[in-house]
């Protein structure tokens, strides 16, 4: 290295630590010290990550700056709490340690009793839990990279990893305060991976990981139950004819038995469902799609029944309408236009999987994640009948779908050229 490029280097550190010296003071005088501390650490694990994974070092310091952005703007514009987190999260700040512990809500709010416990060490900051959902979805895309990558290659995984930084709505709810999806997102993925890891490594440490994901998806959302199809299958089903196989799955078998009657018994995330209500699944199926089919939104306003037969009939159109809507007869307002193109990218990924359907069974757990995609688009179809609320329920599905198809072309790739 030459005098000048070490003077360069010089420079280029000096202004450096001054911006951060700049950004320090600023922070904390406008009371933005712990979001500041917070970004700087996740900002030293983001460099770490680009250091160890040279090859795709740029994609990922492009998906935390685009999120940590958002997340500025979200403080500075404000974003709207239409669910009350924050001031449930502000009662929870106000409660004795044991009160707080002893009150731990079985449903949506447990992301209020989170930010209220994080607020109880750090103080109320609107800005923390911004930076820390736009973490959380930054740690999503690096997982599901992973997960790519130990099922398929390192090009395949690189597209996902660029698909996830630069798909508009993974982006959009990123980052504002009352994004509970940003965390959902994570603890899918983060049981996805964990289970496959179980699936092929068969340590127990994975397991126990994959129930805990599993559990604190539930509760922040009740869809999440369609994941235990992956359990079904690859533990049970694809073993029906390899008795030893099933055998040695017994004890995963019996945490997973253990964990659902923890979950039924407390009504752990099934608030939505008729368990521990006066409604049938069925009916409550129907009160859903009623109280969600107001507004300018709002789609086949007449077409739910609590009628099982019925529905099973309309199932698909309604999938349709969760999936790929607002069509271009149903735009009215620019917004909707933003919402048609979200719904074509929809349209693409799932014409993908359709198209490569014969390769879905070369990988047991690929197939597994289909079931459990296919399981969650049916209930979410039957109870949402408003495309804004569609939009944003189905991102959180965008991932394992894109996974999916990716791996459909990788193994029909591998099939052509052998």
């Amino acid at each position: 290295m030459n005098t000048n490029q070490k003077l360069k280097q010089i420079i280029l550190k000096t202004i450096l630590l001054l911006f951060l010296i700049t950004l320090f003071l600023m922070a904390y005088k406008y009371n933005f010290l712990v979001p500041f501390v917070f970004l700087m650490f996740a900002t030293i694990y983001v460099f770490i990550i680009s250091a160890k994974n040279k090859d795709i070092k740029n994609i990922v310091l492009i998906t935390f700056i685009i999120r940590v952005i958002l997340a500025i703007i979200c403080c500075f514009y404000s974003d709207s709490d239409p669910d009350g987190y924050g001031l449930r999260a502000y009662s929870y700040t106000l409660m004795p340690l044991e009160e707080y512990i002893n009150n731990i809500p079985l449903g949506a709010y447990f992301y209020a009793w989170l930010v209220g416990g994080i607020w109880k060490i750090t103080g109320l900051s609107y800005a923390l839990i911004r930076f820390i959902n736009a973490f959380l979805s930054f740690l999503s895309c690096i997982i599901a990279y992973k997960l790519t990558l130990s099922i398929t290659n390192e090009k395949v995984a690189k597209r996902v990893l660029l698909f996830c930084c630069f798909f508009p709505n993974l982006i959009r709810f990123s980052s504002p305060f009352a994004s509970r999806e940003a965390v959902f997102v994570f603890f899918s993925l983060l049981f996805f991976y964990s289970t496959y890891l179980n699936y092929t490594t068969h340590k127990v440490k994975y397991l126990i990981i994959s129930l805990i994901c599993l559990l604190l998806s539930m509760i922040l959302h009740t869809i999440a139950i369609s994941y235990t199809m992956i359990y079904i299958y690859i533990y049970i089903i694809s073993n029906l004819k390899y008795k030893k196989k099933l055998f040695s799955n017994i004890g995963a078998f019996f945490l997973m038995i253990l964990l659902f009657l923890v979950i039924f018994r407390n009504n752990i995330g099934t608030s939505k469902l008729s368990m521990g209500g006066e409604m049938d699944i069925m009916e409550r199926a129907d009160f859903f799609q009623s109280a969600s089919s107001v507004g300018r939104a709002a789609y086949l306003q007449n077409l739910h029944t609590n009628n099982p037969i019925i529905t099973i009939l309309i199932l698909p159109i309604r999938v349709a309408y969760f999936l790929f809507s607002p069509f271009i007869w149903m735009c009215r307002v620019f917004l909707d236009l933003l919402g048609l193109f979200d719904g074509i990218l929809y349209l693409l990924v799932c014409y993908r999987i359709f198209k490569n359907r014969k390769y879905l069974k070369e990988n047991k757990f690929i197939f597994a994640l289909t079931l459990s995609s296919l399981l969650f688009v049916c209930i979410m179809g039957l109870s949402v009948s408003n495309y804004g609320t569609a939009i944003r329920h189905r991102q959180k599905i965008i991932i394992p779908l894109f996974i999916i198809s990716e791996s459909c072309a990788y193994y029909k790739q591998i099939k052509e050229e052998s």
